[in-house]
């Protein structure tokens, strides 16, 4: 295998982890609908610590790696132009909403508008595009946000409370068509929302600007090839990362309950997040270049690269479990059985997946996605 393709191979596996990750909050999450009933306990905290914020910020930071090799890899004979880059995002927000019909909670098409804010961005320097990317990630509005609500205690509670709890009664109660003709509109203004209040768009954003930062650096590809000792880098953030964590929960405990609190515990776990995407990424990298490591990625790596497919699929068939329309499963369910079919299902994921490339070179969702982009 050349390097240049174990690296991607490298890249896929990763991706493949973050699908994973991804799916088994999913399924946890009962796609949402734990949020109408929480159940507090060790299996949502532990799958919510490992998984949630960090596995779509691993694909938002790849998505920047895959603009560079695309668009700008100087050892690419034949580049993507911006133009068709702009494109591609274009029909990666209309398969995302598509998707979201079915899954509300889809990710794709706020990273399909961070991808076209890339293309603009991109034309800084490395210098510019570093600190463009770090003030993404600080969450500035996040931290206004949690000094308004420490000076004052009647400040307004996020708007996307009440939006989401209108979601959940909808997934929970109606029909099939109810449920998609809800998703086609009404859902948007909830996820935005949510997107914004949360700081999540600004951390998606930065991912994104981070990844291309470390492309062009050629930081990540050094980083696969053993130039760069990830083990210890991974083992620094990790540690990092859990520092973080308590930290929060001891200050947090410490502020008044409601906005100051809440705003301040959304600012310090997406730093904690940053810690754990690099700890998880360069974790990822230097299994890799171990053997039995490797022998165990090169499955995950198919995952990767048909993650479009497995992640709309995961929605078409595991929606109608848990939403009233179909089984209706997210009341009586638990999360102890959820997480063991999860993981069931991801192992049938894998097997798929390995096998599909056995006869095949894209996924299905992929091939399309190729085929439109370039119009043959």
């Amino acid at each position: 295998m050349s390097s240049q393709s174990s690296r991607l191979e490298a890249i896929d596996a990763l991706r493949g982890f973050a699908l994973m990750g991804l799916f088994i909050v999913h399924m946890v999450e009962y796609f949402e609908l734990y949020w109408l009933h929480p159940e507090p306990g060790p299996i949502h905290t532990w799958v919510f610590l490992l998984f949630a914020g960090k596995s779509h910020s691993i694909f938002a930071l790849l998505f920047g790696f895959s603009f560079y090799v695309m668009v700008e890899n100087p050892e690419k004979i034949r580049r993507m132009s911006s133009t068709r880059f702009l494109w591609r995002m274009l029909l990666l927000f209309l398969i995302g909403y598509l998707h979201n019909l079915i899954y509300s909670g889809d990710i794709l098409q706020t990273l399909a508008v961070a991808g076209m804010l890339l293309v603009v961005i991109a034309k800084l320097n490395n210098r510019w595009l570093l600190i463009c990317g770090i003030t993404c990630l600080l969450q500035l509005p996040s931290i206004v946000q949690y000094a308004l609500a420490l000076n004052d205690s009647s400040y307004t509670q996020p708007k996307f409370w009440a939006l989401m709890a209108n979601n959940f009664a909808m997934f929970a109660h109606g029909t099939f068509g109810e449920v998609t003709h809800y998703n086609a509109w009404a859902v948007q203004h909830a996820k935005i929302t949510l997107t914004l209040e949360t700081g999540g768009f600004f951390n998606i954003l930065g991912f994104f600007i981070l990844g291309l930062w470390l492309a062009r650096t050629h930081i990540m590809e050094r980083a696969i090839s053993k130039n760069i000792r990830t083990g210890p880098i991974a083992l620094t953030l990790l540690l990092l990362s859990v520092a973080f964590y308590w930290a929060t929960q001891t200050i947090s405990a410490l502020l008044p309950i409601e906005m100051p609190r809440w705003t301040f515990t959304q600012i310090a776990e997406k730093y904690t997040n940053i810690a754990m995407v690099g700890a998880m990424s360069c974790s990822i990298f230097w299994a890799y270049n171990t053997a039995a490591g490797s022998r165990l990625l090169k499955y995950l790596a198919p995952c990767g690269r048909m993650s479009l497919t497995l992640y709309t699929g995961q929605s078409l068939m595991f929606v109608p479990v848990f939403f009233g329309y179909g089984l209706a499963m997210h009341a009586s369910m638990g999360q102890t059985t959820a997480l063991l079919i999860g993981l069931a299902a991801w192992v049938a994921q894998m097997i798929f997946a390995n096998l599909w490339f056995c006869h095949f070179t894209f996924g299905p969702v992929e091939y399309v996605w190729r085929k439109l982009t370039y119009g043959h």
